[in-house]
């Protein structure tokens, strides 16, 4: 059972961090667009 538990704890850290990556991931792409926006005026 402990196996199971550490292998559960170890996904959900995982899916965590995918999450945090997605998150960061959009920010830094509106941050690129909002610079290109500001080029093209």
């Amino acid at each position: 059972m402990e196996d199971l538990d550490d292998n559960l704890k170890k996904i959900a850290i995982i899916k965590t961090q995918e999450r945090r990556n997605e998150i960061i991931n959009q920010k830094h792409l509106y941050q690129i667009l909002i610079t290109l926006n500001f080029e093209l005026i």
